[in-house]
């Protein structure tokens, strides 16, 4: 009887770890295919993050080049006042403009931004730049109706 209690407890134990080994072994092949699941999602994922990114740097510089447009001309309509004037203090406050206009769109067009946060900073920055320049021209234009 002990003989076959003994046979009965090695066929049982060889039963359990047969039946273990098909399942770690299923498991794993099912883990390889989730984890190639996931990275081909998060490569999905990468790709549509990159084109929203490259629209929305796109968007952004077409609306930098027409509000810099606007200040050409703002700046072109100074010029004309100045030149009535013969005013050399505001020729000279016009050029700084001019040239400070002209410094934010080769800034814009040479920016070789490689992420979502260099973006957004320089953004942060650009806005600022662009911000101080349009209330420096405003100013100018009030001051010269």
């Amino acid at each position: 009887m002990k003989s076959n209690n003994k046979t009965y407890t090695i066929y049982s134990l060889a039963i359990v770890l047969f039946a273990l080994s098909l399942t770690s072994c299923e498991s794993k092949s099912e883990k390889v295919e989730d984890a190639e699941e996931n990275v081909e999602a998060a490569a999905q994922d990468l790709e549509i993050a990159k084109n929203e990114y490259e629209i929305e740097m796109n968007t952004y510089k077409e609306e930098i080049a027409v509000t810099i447009a606007k200040n050409d001309s703002s700046i072109a309509a100074l010029y004309k006042k100045q030149m009535k004037k013969g005013d050399a203090k505001l020729k000279l406050e016009i050029a700084k403009l001019e040239q400070a206009n002209e410094d934010l769109k080769v800034k814009m067009t040479e920016a070789k931004i490689d992420s979502k946060e260099k973006w957004d900073e320089f953004k942060t920055e650009f806005k600022k730049d662009m911000d101080g320049l349009g209330e420096a021209l405003e100013n100018l234009v009030t001051k010269n109706k």
